[in-house]
């Protein structure tokens, strides 16, 4: 009765190294990771060069499998050997059938014992610990780049200012917005009548005054106005702060 309760092996087995092969290409550990954000990862790798392939997918059904796997092929070969696990997708006839036909051995590890595909589970550590961090650095990017800035369209016609990169004059010159090149960059035409090719990173509209003040002008109460101040017009020629 003890012996039906007791652990199969109170001591672990040593571990066991898969023979190494004698060329790339030649065994190869397949495993599936996900879902990650809905999608689906087929991940191959070879046991010769840890050569990495890591394939999206939208299920994990032997068909998509078996397609992956012949996109791989064709650019590194059949293998001689595929270890996986017993995931439906790779102990159905469909991928039985796919092995056979290409002479490919299978071998599949024991069940709930995954660390007889170890190679191919710490690729799949490995490729979950890479999009992680890459997903980490998009975030950073995407926070510092659009923190407190609005991207700014420009069209042909425009009146904006761009970076002067010549030593003489100030470091933003006038100009016209005379042609869109590309979906963020444009060809302008400075106020001398030259045409430079500036990114939208590089330049910005003008901003027009409300209204400009020229000649002799009577003010209506206050005649004390700054740099800054809002005022409206009540009639010709008299201006009244807001």
């Amino acid at each position: 009765m003890c012996q039906q309760y007791r652990h199969c092996a109170i001591d672990k087995q040593p571990l066991h190294p898969w023979k190494f092969p004698s060329k790339p290409w030649s065994l190869i550990h397949i495993d599936y990771a996900g879902p990650i954000e809905g999608q689906m990862f087929l991940v191959v790798i070879d046991a010769y060069s840890k050569w990495l392939e890591v394939v999206p997918t939208q299920g994990y059904t032997s068909k998509v499998t078996v397609s992956k796997l012949r996109h791989i092929f064709c650019t590194h070969g059949l293998p001689d050997v595929i270890v996986s696990d017993n995931a439906t997708a790779f102990v159905s006839e469909e991928f039985q059938s796919f092995v056979n036909k290409n002479g490919i051995r299978h071998v599949t590890s024991a069940p709930y014992h995954p660390s007889t595909n170890g190679l191919a589970e710490n690729a799949v550590k490995t490729f979950k610990t890479a999009l992680k961090k890459c997903e980490g650095r998009s975030q950073a990017r995407n926070y510092k780049g659009n923190r407190g800035r609005v991207a700014e369209k420009f069209e042909e016609g425009d009146h904006v200012y761009f970076r002067n990169y010549s030593r003489a004059g100030p470091p933003n010159s006038p100009g016209i917005v005379e042609e869109c090149t590309g979906p963020i960059s444009c060809k302008i035409v400075s106020s001398d009548g030259d045409v430079v090719h500036r990114h939208f990173d590089q330049m910005f509209k003008q901003v027009k005054p409300s209204c400009e003040i020229e000649g002799n002008v009577n003010f209506k109460g206050n005649a004390n106005f700054k740099a800054g101040d809002n005022f409206k017009v009540a009639n010709e020629g008299h201006f009244s702060h807001l």
